[in-house]
C-alpha cells in the first residue's frame, strides 16, 4: 500500500515540476534587453493532488503501522493482569501436624532459634499444663515413619497410654524406658496414623541431639510442680487443653534448663516430691 502511494506521489510531483518549468521559462539577455521566451504550449491548470495522496504525505509510516497493530488499541492506563502458576489457587489443603512433635524430628542442619527471654515467661499458663511422671513400659519403632517411636506409658491411670514421640533419630531405643516427664493433658491426635495421647518431654542438647528429661525416683502419676507456684502432688489429670487458646504454643518456648542444668519454666525450677529436676545440660531447650 505504501509503495504504490509513494510511486504515485513521485509521478505527480514530476508532472508538477515539468509544468512549472514551462510556465516560468528562463530569462535570456540580448543587447541589454530582457526577452521572455514563450512556452510552446500554453500552460494548463495544475493537476490537483488527490486527497488520499495528501493524507499519505501527512501520515508517518510508523504511526500507520502502530494503528494496524492490535496492541495499539490497549489503553496505557489499564493494568494487564498476569497470573503465574505460583499465584493460582490450589485446591489442596495444607497438612496440619503437631508443632512440638514436628520440631523434634528436624535435623541438626536446621537454623538455630533465637534466644528466648525467660524473664517474660507466661507463668499464669503453667497451672493449665499438666506434667506427670510416667514410666515407659513398652516402645517400638513406627512401622512407616523413620522419625517416630510408639510408646506405652504408665501415668498412674487405670490403663497405660499410647504416645508417639519424634525421637527415633536422636534417642536409641534402648534408652526409651524408665521414668520420664509427660505432658498429659494434650488433646489426642494422630502422628503418621498413630493415635498419640500426650507428649514425652525431651531436652535439646548443644550437639543437636535429644535426651529424655528424667524426673528421678518419683511415684508414677505424680504431677510435676513449679517452684513457689504449683506444688507436686498426686491428683486427677486435668482436662485436655482448649486448642483455640493455644496455651502450649504460647508456653513451650519457655521450658528449658538454667545455667546449672536444672529444668525450668522461665526462671522458676520444675519440682517433684524428690526435689528439683537436674540434668547434665545447662542452657538447653525442653519440649
Amino acid at each position: 500500500m505504501m509503495a504504490r502511494t509513494t510511486a504515485a506521489l513521485d509521478e505527480m510531483i514530476q508532472k508538477l515540476e515539468d509544468r512549472l518549468s514551462l510556465s516560468h521559462p528562463p530569462v535570456s539577455e540580448h543587447s541589454g534587453q530582457h526577452q521572455v521566451e514563450k512556452p510552446l504550449n500554453p500552460p494548463s491548470e495544475p493537476e490537483q493532488i488527490p486527497v488520499a495522496v495528501k493524507c499519505a504525505l501527512l501520515t508517518k509510516p510508523e504511526e500507520s503501522k502502530a494503528e494496524d497493530t492490535p496492541q495499539a488499541n490497549i489503553p496505557t492506563d489499564t493494568p494487564i493482569k498476569v497470573e503465574s502458576k505460583d499465584q493460582q489457587p490450589s485446591s489442596e489443603k495444607p497438612e496440619v501436624s503437631h508443632p512440638v512433635e514436628e520440631s523434634k524430628a528436624k535435623t541438626s542442619h536446621d537454623k538455630e532459634e533465637a534466644p528466648v527471654d525467660m524473664s517474660k515467661a507466661p507463668y499464669d499458663l503453667f497451672p493449665q499444663i499438666d506434667i506427670r511422671v510416667g514410666k515407659i513400659v513398652e516402645c517400638w519403632k513406627h512401622p512407616s515413619s523413620e522419625n517416630l517411636y510408639c510408646e506405652k506409658i504408665d501415668v498412674g491411670e487405670a490403663s497405660v497410654r499410647e504416645i508417639g514421640s519424634g525421637l527415633q533419630q536422636y534417642v536409641p531405643i534402648a534408652d526409651m524406658s524408665g521414668n520420664v516427664c509427660v505432658m498429659a493433658n494434650l488433646r489426642p491426635r494422630k502422628l503418621a496414623g498413630f493415635n498419640s495421647n500426650g507428649m514425652v518431654m525431651a531436652l535439646h542438647k548443644v550437639d543437636h541431639g535429644l535426651e529424655l528429661v528424667r524426673p528421678g525416683d518419683v511415684p508414677i502419676g505424680e504431677r510435676v510442680g513449679l517452684e513457689d507456684m504449683v506444688k507436686p502432688e498426686k491428683s486427677q489429670i486435668l482436662a485436655p487443653l482448649n486448642p483455640k487458646k493455644k496455651v502450649l504454643e504460647k508456653a513451650i518456648a519457655y521450658f528449658g534448663t538454667d545455667a546449672e542444668g536444672y529444668a525450668c519454666f522461665g526462671l522458676k525450677k520444675l519440682i517433684t516430691s524428690a526435689g528439683f529436676i537436674k540434668t547434665n545440660h545447662p542452657n538447653s531447650r525442653i519440649s
